[in-house]
């Protein structure tokens, strides 16, 4: 079984004087939210392989965020301007050329290409995962799918199980 995560980066304040969106920081909100969405992965006792996150700020200071209380002592990171302003094809090839050893990645990216592996994984057939569809995928927010396959080449959208969101506005204590 093979586990993806995919993760929108923390929120962050819109300045009308940064005009550069790739420069954009996270707000002190998105802080927050991204450590409480952290503390339930540790509770979950989840461990990643990979990591590949876009370049911007935001999602470097998201990741930073993790850093700070995960434990990434074997995990392997990538930067890839491609999660910046990538397309759907750049994320299967970067997916399909995973070696099949490592069972748990996680995705820190943006919208809309969140929408697009949602979207192109989408199992129709699974009720939990057409439930989820519904919902906005909010900043610092975290999805779970998991695959019936050995081998990252083959995953799709037929093999593919919802697991579980992690909601960032439900998680607010």
């Amino acid at each position: 079984m093979l586990n993806l995560f995919i993760m929108r980066h923390a929120n962050c304040d819109f300045n009308e004087d940064i005009v550069n969106d790739f420069n954009r920081e996270i707000s002190n909100e998105g802080k927050k939210k991204s450590n409480l969405v952290l503390k339930e992965l540790i509770k979950k006792k989840i461990k990643f392989d990979i990591v590949h996150t876009s370049p911007s700020k935001r999602t470097l200071q998201t990741l930073e965020i993790f850093k700070q209380q995960y434990k990434f002592n074997n995990t392997q990171i990538y930067e890839d301007h491609n999660l910046y302003d990538g397309s759907l094809e750049n994320y299967l090839l970067k997916l399909s050329n995973v070696k099949n050893h490592y069972k748990n990645i996680l995705i820190i990216t943006h919208e809309p290409n969140i929408y697009w592996l949602v979207d192109y994984f989408n199992n129709q057939n699974d009720k939990k995962y057409q439930n989820f569809l519904k919902r906005k995928f909010l900043s610092s927010s975290v999805l779970k799918l998991f695959f019936n396959v050995d081998s990252w080449s083959d995953i799709s959208g037929t093999n593919c199980n919802f697991d579980f969101f992690l909601d960032t506005n439900n998680l607010i204590s």
